[in-house]
């Protein structure tokens, strides 16, 4: 284990901790509101997965002839999210399913919230950019920000590897 002074993080760290109790930042109850992310295709990813078993309609010159039934993990090229539903292409064949399904939420959740508020501040349209030791800094609808990861929820500061003087000082 190398120690968080021998990259200089140390004193960074140490001043945040001291610096009192922080403001935590909130995220809306649903990380991913699927109405902005129907208007935001810059964020669609390019494949989703099946988070479970599901079936598709099997076409025959336009006409349902059966079901075809993708196991948990299938993957699908995602073309269109629709709010609570997706446009997704298995094979040669495009189909409309819940994302309820789908791990579209969590991918997309990894670079973006609809909204995320800080010390009062509510922030919309969040992207998620450079992450420092104590900070990330986010896109949002209105502009660019710097917000101190030790303001974010302790899930936040766990997915940017923000260390609490509680946790430790090692890496």
């Amino acid at each position: 284990m190398k120690s968080l002074a021998m990259f200089g993080f140390l004193p960074l760290l140490i001043g945040v901790a001291l610096a009192g109790e922080p403001v935590e930042a909130t995220v809306a109850t649903n990380d991913v509101d699927l109405t902005a992310l129907a208007k935001d295709p810059t964020v669609w990813p390019g494949e989703i997965r099946l988070m479970r078993e599901y079936s598709l309609p099997v076409l025959v010159q336009g006409k349902e002839a059966g079901s075809v039934k993708l196991a948990m993990g299938t993957p699908l090229k995602l073309v269109q999210a629709l709010g609570e539903q997706i446009r997704v292409v298995y094979g040669d064949s495009t189909n409309v399913i819940p994302v309820s399904v789908s791990d579209l939420g969590a991918r997309v959740a990894k670079v973006w919230v609809a909204r995320l508020t800080v010390g009062g501040v509510t922030y919309e349209n969040v992207r998620w950019g450079a992450v420092t030791p104590s900070t990330v800094s986010i896109r949002h609808a209105a502009g660019i920000a710097t917000i101190p990861l030790a303001s974010l929820s302790p899930d936040l500061q766990k997915r940017f590897g923000h260390l609490r003087e509680s946790q430790g000082l090692t890496l």
